[in-house]
């Protein structure tokens, strides 16, 4: 596959994709090795990001036949997450760390920080799984002004002991973070 880094046409082995859903956009976010110039793979690797919007269906459509993978096909599919406690009611979900995150709620949610967060043009998708912990009823609130929602209200989170609710989205730039509850209580 080709694809533009740092402004240059780069050639890239694709190792990996996964694709995001929130709202009317989908992400799909693919890595893989970096060819050297003597065209031997090297040992970068790049990732990147298509965001598609508006008109979904079509574009979609356009989007996956035009998505030349060179031949080669996905061998893997790799997520880095991490784990995330709370602390005097406030979380933070470290972009430069993962972009995948999980929290088991053993106290409320009362604040809620994203930091590390990509420059403009370079955003990533997010997943933040939210696990009750066994006495469950715990709430998440304090999300900050940049974060929109479907409808506009963030989601309640299930309240039974155990109960997982995942929320998904992607992280443009730090005033532009689009969140969607993806799966409640998906025990």
């Amino acid at each position: 596959m080709v694809v533009e880094a740092r402004g240059k046409l780069v050639r890239v082995e694709v190792e990996g994709m996964s694709v995001y859903s929130s709202g009317p956009e989908v992400t799909f976010s693919i890595w893989g090795t970096r060819f050297r110039k003597d065209g031997l793979p090297g040992k970068r690797t790049e990732e990147f990001w298509i965001v598609v919007e508006n008109d979904l269906e079509r574009e979609q459509q356009s989007l996956v036949r035009d998505l030349d993978l060179g031949g080669g096909k996905v061998k893997k599919v790799r997520e880095s997450w991490q784990s995330v406690t709370i602390s005097s009611g406030a979380v933070t979900f470290d972009l430069s760390q993962a972009n995948n995150f999980n929290v088991t709620l053993n106290a409320n949610i009362t604040s809620i920080t994203f930091s590390n967060i990509p420059a403009t043009g370079n955003g990533t998708p997010i997943v933040i799984e939210l696990t009750q912990d066994a006495t469950g009823g715990r709430t998440v609130a304090g999300w900050p002004a940049a974060v929109k929602w479907p409808g506009g209200s963030a989601p309640t989170v299930t309240a039974a002991a155990n109960a997982v609710d995942v929320i998904a989205g992607y992280v443009r730039d730090a005033t532009n973070i689009r969140l969607g509850l993806s799966m409640a209580d998906s025990k």
